[in-house]
């Protein structure tokens, strides 16, 4: 989706894995880049900064290579990532859904097809959504729901149709989710609790009231083996005498005050709250690990 935070993912992905690999002997992780850019995400995080928004027509191309070491065996895990601007995707599927009935252009036909391609050479597909998105609780028109229904039913359809074959495992991951979450908590929602059981729980009853259709969607194709729902979100500066923050090189940048209200400058950009101790932006490592351990079971059997 637009707008969904989907180049910010990849750069706390990115940081996940160092961290991880520095407290686990029995995990690394490597990002060998295709295309430029994906590297440069994660460095400006740890700066305070979030990543622009990815130029209609730019594509990033990446191998996220996990290896996982095992008493007797080492099993090694690498997923290629495009990323590109929800406009492109979005032309993508209209293209081929409008070829279905309509005259379009030869190059529209041409990138329609590149993206049923796509969708039939993957196993795993992980959907970005934004907590911003969402009906009833966001603050846009929260079409985000419908959107991912139509696009489980398409690609399901697709693979089928064409392979005789489902996906193997779907995963929806709820970015910026800091813009709800205590929303969430005071409707007795606490998907970021420290158990785990009431964590699920919680999600379910999150899916079920917010997530209507895409929650049926994925009961109902039990072809599908494997599915995972995980909340994202990078902790945001502020400042607790309710001054402006500002970045390394001067300028203003959005932040919170003491009574929680949003401070904007000029260009609307938030602040990345970093860790002195560490360099590092503090967000939701957690759930970005336990999507890093569910991308490997389908395959590590």
């Amino acid at each position: 989706m637009k707008a969904a935070g989907k180049t910010t993912f990849l750069g706390l992905l990115d940081i996940t894995v160092s961290n991880r690999q520095a407290k686990d002997n029995s995990f690394k992780g490597y990002i060998r880049e295709k295309s430029s850019g994906i590297l440069d995400v994660a460095d400006g995080l740890c700066e305070g900064h979030f990543p622009p928004e990815t130029p209609v027509g730019q594509i990033y191309e990446a191998d996220y290579i996990f290896t996982f070491k095992q008493r007797f065996s080492t099993d090694t895990l690498i997923s290629s990532v495009v990323e590109g601007a929800g406009e492109d995707w979005a032309l993508m599927i209209k293209s081929y859904m409008d070829g279905m009935y309509n005259k379009v252009d030869d190059r529209s036909k041409f990138d329609a097809w590149k993206f049923y391609e796509y969708v039939l050479s993957s196993d795993i597909f992980i959907f970005m959504a934004s907590c911003d998105d969402i009906r009833g609780l966001g603050t846009t028109e929260g079409r985000t729901d419908t959107s991912i229904t139509r696009l489980i039913d398409s690609i399901v359809a697709y693979k089928e149709w064409a392979r005789k074959s489902s996906p193997e495992a779907f995963s929806i991951v709820f970015t910026k989710f800091d813009y709800v979450n205590a929303e969430l908590k005071r409707q007795g929602i606490d998907i970021t609790h420290p158990d785990p059981r009431v964590s699920r729980e919680s999600m379910t009853r999150f899916l079920e009231k917010y997530f209507r259709n895409t929650y049926r969607a994925m009961n109902f194709y039990d072809s599908v083996k494997s599915k995972l729902f995980i909340p994202c979100w990078v902790d945001l500066a502020y400042d607790k005498n309710g001054s402006v923050l500002k970045n390394n090189d001067g300028w203003v940048d959005l932040a919170y005050d003491k009574n929680g209200s949003v401070l904007k400058n000029n260009d609307g950009k938030a602040k990345v709250y970093v860790d002195n101790r560490t360099g590092l932006p503090t967000f939701g490592e957690y759930f970005i690990n336990q999507l890093i351990n569910w991308l490997r079971a389908p395959f590590m059997k």
